[in-house]
């Protein structure tokens, strides 16, 4: 039910929220989560999700984090182009965009129990390029694992955790399908951060070149007897 001004968006069951932030436990993401609603805000974390369940459709390189509004909404809004107008999905809407980069309680959890369900669905029909989903996705689960996003109950938007690793169980006999998409992911990840890297060496050089003409100017503004 939507809630007036900036209360909660949505309101979900202790149980659903707590077998949905354990769900989010159980993926493994490249950024240590500390608050779902702040964290998720930019795009980047939801990329990293269906990347994880659909490596083909997602592109992580195409989205980077930010703090701006205008980014946070680029991200937003390739996810929508670029993964979510495809079915099974469908996009997210404007305003539920606007109330997640805004960090409304509860605005990420909606979208996050959409996506949930729809892997659910389609997970046999779109096997083996997608990875089975967790069960409990929408109860609580009695083998569930020691939820870690939040310690507050039915607190959307709290947490208390400091980072995370791969939480995936390891079995004895992991199958090669699964350990070619970890290898892929991670050449993906790798990749990322290689364009990340030139594109820090780009602005150096973009500051070194200011720098260069300041002290031109300068050199210049002295020469004229202004400085």
């Amino acid at each position: 039910m939507m809630q007036s001004k900036k209360s909660v968006a949505y309101h979900f069951s202790d149980d659903v929220l707590q077998a949905l932030y354990s769900w989010v436990d159980e993926i493994p993401l490249t950024r240590p989560k500390k608050n779902i609603a702040r964290d998720f805000s930019d795009g980047v974390l939801m990329a990293q999700i269906v990347n994880h369940f659909f490596p083909s459709r997602v592109e992580l390189h195409n989205y980077s984090g930010a703090n701006s509004v205008a980014q946070k909404k680029y991200n937003w809004q390739t996810l929508n182009q670029k993964v979510f107008k495809r079915k099974p999905f469908h996009p997210v809407s404007l305003q539920d965009i606007d109330m997640i980069i805004k960090c409304v309680p509860g605005a990420i959890e909606k979208v996050l129990l959409d996506i949930q369900r729809t892997i659910a669905m389609h997970s046999t029909d779109l096997s083996p390029e997608i990875h089975k989903a967790p069960s409990g996705h929408l109860s609580q689960s009695d083998s569930q694992p020691q939820p870690l996003f939040s310690s507050q109950r039915g607190t959307p938007g709290r947490s208390t955790f400091e980072g995370m690793g791969d939480s995936m169980p390891m079995s004895s006999a992991v199958p090669p399908s699964v350990l070619e998409e970890r290898e892929r992911r991670i050449r993906s990840l790798e990749e990322s951060n290689h364009l990340l890297e030139v594109k820090v060496r780009k602005l150096e050089q973009l500051v070194q070149l200011k720098d260069a003409r300041i002290e031109a100017l300068q050199a210049k503004l002295h020469s004229v007897g202004v400085l």
